[in-house]
């Protein structure tokens, strides 16, 4: 019974709220088309009665778990306080549209518009109610979907136990014949069953990079099939793959080409890829390949979701040692572990060997480590592009280049000057051979062509001190654009998306507002970089390799020298647009924003959310006299800073209105900090959280921020003292 009461008054509830949108769609139909505001307030009420009519039937069911019933009423309950904030709306707009019946229809409809229900805060109101309302039974949609995921996966799981036994035998006869190929075990795509999506897209935020970085390899248009067939048929990878428990280390120089499965360590994804985080990719992959811990899985995220916590190292090695026991062989793939950071490669490797001889390793990196490899027990085999495959690619290329095959047509001993010269150079390495084709290709005469293949360099930084040499050497615009280019890749706190950095682009000195006129086209931006700066699938604007990335970090200062300034005060010119003098604040006058909001917000101004985390960081990075001017300009302006602190604290729903000392100090930005303090700024002005300057420094944990504050207090103990004097 008590079941049956939970149930009856959330449906009550629920049907309370699909009776008020149901009102308030008909009031507004007739107008849903007509201002942006009235047809975005419209969307999300329908969004919202949709969302009513699906929990509405999903409990009418009656199938639903006491637990289950138990989580969607209160997440239904926690909304009534909304419901009757709408409910009362919807009485408002009622009792405001009542007109004389002897007016006619336009009259009517003039009326309707110049009163409340059409102004622009009510409006704004009624979207701001139902987006809170939609946010609160998300909750509660997400329950009652992994509920029936997991009946799905029940129902699955029955219907397998009856066809397993018939096909396992077909099954191991299939799989060993794809390890004597070397190809299907890594190369199988994954596809999850979809009741246990939620999970997976909860426990590992890496698999779907490693995905889409399996399907960017094996998709490149560069790409020549059957290039390194060799590695396949080595007596060492044949002997990894029949020994148990054996580690394949496969070490090369610089950019082998190879890309495998399963993990792919990226210098740039340090952060992202920690241990934890690669440990659950790997368990994500045997689950969904091999249908393995799905219930372990299932009960981990049960633990989690509540309180929204992720699980732990040690919760990993157990599920990963019971996913791997489910299983007669596994076989982790890491590739580039040298990318990895060395505390993380530590850890992962430490895990995983603990697991032998359970399971089979297969290691890329540039070299070995000490500690890490076991030179007794380790296969190792030294990877290299046979001049076979350099001289695959270098045909592929040739044949879908016009420039070059205008001049084969000419003289076809030219194609095998070409091959033969850059296979001589490249050493093994694709990216030379990659690197020199590029080159060759911008040489406007075929004698300019025959000089240059002559004095091809044999070490990458030659030949990237010759790239550079090429973006120079362009017209002076280009020129200043790609190194610009360049030095906010290699100075940038993160990888930028390429509308952040189209954007930084734009801005110039004095601006006060975004001018579209100078946002740089994609195209450009790849082509004035000659051919080392790419841009991922998921839209990030990166190198084209990481030793690109080295030889910057060894020559900005030759390259760019002014960049980090430059990239301080565009950040700071952008904070300061008249745009954002407007916080974002709701209807009631409060600057209690939504998150619908802030991302219209950040879809106008995609490099706000970068300016307004890391201009700060940026100022630290150079001398403060570079940007100080600029810097207390900004600080000035109390509406930029509140805007800057929504973009920065997004999730945040009240916020502090703070003076730009406590902001300078909680940034720990020292010198900027001084000058306020030297300038008079108040010491002990609390802010609306309560929080003096100096609370806000302890937080950073700016100890020269404190410091100057005290010698402030001196001095104006001092001056106190000399004005009691003259009294």
């Amino acid at each position: 019974m008590e079941g049956f009461a939970i149930v009856s008054n959330a449906a009550g509830l629920l049907n309370l709220g699909l009776a008020i949108c149901h009102e308030l769609l008909n009031y507004y139909e007739s107008c849903k088309g007509a201002e942006d505001d009235v047809k975005r307030m419209y969307s999300s009420i329908e969004s919202l009665t949709k969302t009513f009519l699906c929990l509405k039937r999903s409990i009418q069911k009656g199938h639903l778990g006491a637990e289950v019933v138990t989580r969607v009423e209160e997440c239904i309950v926690a909304c009534e306080g909304a419901l009757k904030g709408l409910q009362k709306k919807l009485e408002k707009i009622k009792n405001a549209t009542q007109a004389n019946p002897k007016w006619n229809q336009k009259l009517k409809m003039q009326l309707q518009r110049a009163l409340y229900p059409f102004k622009e805060s009510t409006i704004a109101k009624l979207k701001e109610i139902c987006n809170g309302l939609q946010g609160e039974l998300s909750t509660a949609l997400h329950a009652l979907q992994i509920e029936l995921q997991i009946e799905v996966s029940q129902m699955s799981l029955n219907v397998k136990d009856i066809s397993t036994q018939l096909s396992q035998a077909s099954t191991q006869v299939n799989k060993m014949h794809s390890l004597q190929e070397g190809k299907s075990l890594f190369q199988r795509p994954l596809q999850p069953d979809i009741y246990m999506s939620a999970i997976y897209d909860w426990f590992s935020p890496l698999s779907r990079d490693f995905a889409n970085k399996q399907h960017e390899i094996f998709n490149i248009t560069s790409r020549q099939d059957r290039l390194g067939d060799w590695l396949l048929k080595t007596v060492e990878y044949q002997q990894w793959l029949l020994d148990a428990g054996k580690t394949l280390w496969c070490t090369g120089i610089d950019n082998a080409n190879w890309g495998v499965a399963y993990v792919y360590c990226n210098y740039n994804e340090a952060e992202k890829q920690s241990p934890t985080n690669l440990m659950k990719s790997i368990i994500q992959q045997l689950a969904l390949r091999n249908g393995v811990v799905l219930n372990e899985l299932k009960e981990l995220y049960g633990k989690h979701s509540g309180p929204k916590t992720t699980p732990v190292l040690a919760e990993c090695r157990q599920l990963l040692l019971s996913a791997i026991s489910c299983l007669p062989k596994t076989y982790v793939v890491i590739d580039a572990l040298d990318e990895c950071a060395e505390a993380t490669r530590d850890i992962l490797l430490t895990e995983l060997r603990r697991l032998e001889p359970n399971i089979c390793l297969f290691i890329t990196s540039r070299h070995t480590f000490s500690g890490l490899c076991d030179p007794e027990n380790d296969v190792q085999l030294e990877l290299h592009a046979n001049e076979t495959d350099i001289k695959q690619y270098l045909d592929g290329r040739i044949k879908t280049s016009k420039v070059l095959q205008e001049y084969i047509d000419r003289d076809e001993s030219f194609r095998d000057k070409i091959t033969s010269g850059i296979l001589v150079k490249a050493q093994g390495m694709f990216l030379l051979a990659r690197l020199h084709l590029d080159s060759l290709m911008t040489k406007p005469t075929l004698r300019r062509m025959k000089s240059t293949l002559a004095s091809l360099p044999a070490e990458l930084d030659t030949t990237y001190d010759q790239v550079l040499i090429r973006i120079r050497n362009q017209e002076p615009k280009h020129a200043a654009l790609a190194l610009r280019i360049l030095g906010w890749i290699h100075h940038a706190h993160r990888p930028l998306k390429i509308r952040e950095l189209q954007h930084a682009l734009a801005v110039e000195s004095g601006d006060s507002h975004l001018d579209e006129d100078g946002i740089p086209d994609i195209g450009l931006i790849l082509t004035v970089c000659a051919g080392i700066v790419t841009i991922r699938k998921d839209y990030a604007v990166g190198l084209v390799h990481y030793t690109t990335a080295e030889y910057l970090e060894r020559r900005s200062a030759e390259h760019f020298p002014d960049a980090p300034i430059d990239i301080a005060k565009t950040c700071l010119t952008y904070l300061m647009f008249d745009e954002f003098a407007s916080p974002l604040q709701s209807s009631d006058g409060t600057y209690v924003w939504t998150r619908s909001l802030l991302w219209d917000r950040f879809e106008k101004y995609p490099f706000l959310e970068y300016a307004s985390k890391y201009w700060s960081d940026h100022a630290r990075d150079i001398s403060v006299v570079d940007i100080q001017g600029l810097a207390l300009q900004f600080l000035k302006q109390g509406a930029k800073i509140l805007s800057c602190v929504q973009a920065m604290r997004r999730s945040y729903q009240n916020l502090a209105i703070i003076s730009a000392l406590a902001f300078a100090a909680e940034l720990g930005l020292y010198e900027i900090s001084k000058a306020l303090l030297e300038a008079g700024a108040d010491v002990d002005g609390k802010d609306s959280d309560d929080m003096r300057p100096l609370h806000r420094a302890a937080v950073r944990g700016s100890e020269e921020i404190q410091k100057q504050r005290t010698v402030s207090e001196r001095r104006l103990c001092i001056l106190r003292r000399k004005r009691d004097i003259i009294k």
